[in-house]
């Protein structure tokens, strides 16, 4: 059978996109946008410059190191 009704067709409902909390305190800058100076701006995140805890920074000397030497500052300071 054949209807004289236009088909139905489903709206899908629009999300807001919010930004993450965490993210809320910094400027947030797409990647295939163009700069002032006409260029396209691209970014890295480098999630491997940094220890992400202090056990990762124990077995590295040199931020072994930095932290004796923060913690000497803090006690100094202290007293």
């Amino acid at each position: 059978m054949v209807s004289d009704e236009e088909p139905t067709t489903i709206a899908k409902t629009q999300r807001n996109k919010q930004i993450p909390r965490r993210l809320q305190d910094f400027q947030i800058t797409g990647d295939d946008e163009v700069g002032y100076d006409g260029e396209l701006v691209h970014f890295a995140m480098f999630a491997d410059t940094e220890p992400l805890d202090y056990k990762a920074a124990l077995c590295d000397k040199n931020w072994k190191e930095v932290m004796l030497d923060e913690l000497n500052s803090i006690e100094k300071n202290q007293t």
